[in-house]
């Protein structure tokens, strides 16, 4: 069974993970909500240790741009994400920089090449709808470290972002909701979001598109993420 390692994008709540609209029994999710690179890293290290499986899919890289975004910008945020890092390890907090972002990741690829996994990565998703905000050029910086190193050690990146642009470039609109001001909007949003109808129900009330909330994907997003995957697991993984 193919392990799905990441953060909430994967894990699907808020929203809903792409791994709804995979084929049952092969996929199988580790997704964490509030992950960051370096806590993915000891997670899938345990994970290395404790099992015998040999395909992965690693889709991370979000919060390490979006959780410093939040706490600078709301006191709420702040707090609340204070407060988590206090419970947090050693090692599980945002990457502060671009150089640490790479190293970072390139550990996770490291890892895993040392072990003999096979792996397939996805790249980080917008953050907002608005294709134009610094939330999305700092997304497409780090998507140029990943496939950088794709590139470097041949592995196969699934280029989620280049769908989500291409998908959202004639519905821009400024005016979009993203990520409420208070936490508890994201609890909120994850009771609201279990079922289909209130997950497009948020979206279309918030004039968003592949989103619940400009991050966490709704079904349109979920779908188009699982044809990505699919069709890069059948050339990695040797899938039928």
């Amino acid at each position: 069974m193919i392990q799905c390692f990441g953060d909430s994008i994967t894990k699907g709540t808020p929203g809903v993970s792409y791994l709804k609209y995979l084929p049952k029994g092969k996929y199988q999710n580790q997704g964490s909500g509030g992950e960051t690179v370096e806590g993915l890293f000891s997670r899938l290290a345990h994970s290395i240790k404790h099992g015998k499986h040999k395909a992965y899919i690693i889709q991370i890289g979000t919060n390490d741009i979006l959780l410093p975004y939040l706490e600078k910008s709301s006191p709420k945020w702040k707090k609340r994400l204070r407060k988590i890092d206090e419970m947090k390890k050693e090692g599980a907090r945002p990457s502060k920089t671009e150089l640490q972002f790479l190293k970072n990741y390139q550990g996770i690829v490291d890892l895993m090449k040392e072990h003999d996994k096979e792996m397939l990565l996805v790249n980080i998703p917008v953050i907002g709808e608005d294709l134009d905000h610094e939330r999305n050029y700092k997304v497409e910086k780090f998507n140029e470290i990943i496939k950088t190193i794709a590139l470097k050690e041949e592995l196969a990146l699934v280029d989620f972002y280049a769908w989500q642009k291409n998908q959202l470039e004639e519905h821009q609109n400024k005016e979009h909701f993203f990520i409420g001001e208070d936490p508890k909007q994201v609890v909120f949003d994850g009771f609201t979001s279990v079922m289909k109808p209130g997950r497009m129900s948020l979206s279309k009330k918030r004039k968003l598109i592949l989103t619940v909330d400009g991050v966490h994907l709704n079904d349109v997003g979920a779908k188009g993420l699982a044809k990505l995957v699919e069709k890069e697991g059948k050339v990695r993984f040797g899938q039928k």
